[in-house]
């Protein structure tokens, strides 16, 4: 959830409260979050200094609403499915 979650800020955030409410040791699940901060940053960066070098900030500035917007959706397709198998 950590991982996944990260391209989408307020979904992201929410994630992090309730692992902070979560009984485990904030040190099993701060390296997750660490590493998938980086990747989510790298992956930016790198579509930012692609978009740059390219001229192509109007796609980029695209792709950077579309890739979250994509994630939620699947996101939702995920979770109606899952609760259509528990609610049969």
């Amino acid at each position: 959830a950590i991982a996944l979650t990260r391209p989408i800020p307020l979904v992201a955030e929410a994630v992090v409260l309730l692992l902070g409410t979560h009984p485990d040791r904030f040190s099993k699940w701060f390296p997750a979050l660490l590493l998938s901060n980086f990747s989510v940053a790298l992956a930016w960066c790198s579509l930012g200094h692609w978009s740059q070098a390219e001229q192509r900030v109007a796609f980029a500035s695209i792709l950077s609403v579309l890739i979250p917007a994509l994630a939620i959706a699947m996101l939702q397709l995920w979770r109606s499915k899952t609760r259509d198998r528990l609610t049969t």
